[in-house]
């Protein structure tokens, strides 16, 4: 199945992304979850934000990440198939240096969500 890229226009300005998810094996027959956001200014798609996402994996509940669970004491629910949390994470971007032209990569995308203050990797 062919996975289309979903659009959200943020002040006037429109926006493509997708979130696919995989799995990370840890040993012993256990198993994460590495979910990874790819976001595109229309029209820009060499400038491409990254967003990566890596938790845990439950039998029953499935990726958190996709049922809007909380996936820690310090981060609230994300769900993320909502567009809102999807303009959280542009808008974040955006005020963190990205621009949609240029190719952003953030490694630990639970620091957009995190109460508190966090360090901060914004490696390309």
């Amino acid at each position: 199945m062919k996975q289309s890229l979903r659009k959200i226009t943020i002040d006037e300005t429109e926006f493509l992304w997708r979130h696919a998810f995989g799995y990370v094996d840890t040993g012993a027959k256990n198993y994460r979850t590495a979910s990874t956001l790819s976001i595109y200014k229309s029209g820009f798609k060499q400038g491409r934000l990254l967003v990566d996402f890596e938790t845990w994996e439950d039998a029953v509940l499935g990726n958190p990440l996709n049922q809007g669970i909380a996936v820690d004491e310090n981060t609230p629910p994300i769900n993320l198939n909502k567009p809102k949390e999807i303009r959280k994470v542009i808008v974040y971007a955006l005020e963190n240096g990205w621009n949609g032209e240029v190719q952003m990569h953030i490694k630990d995308g639970f620091v957009i969500f995190r109460k508190g203050d966090q360090d901060i990797d914004l490696s390309k």
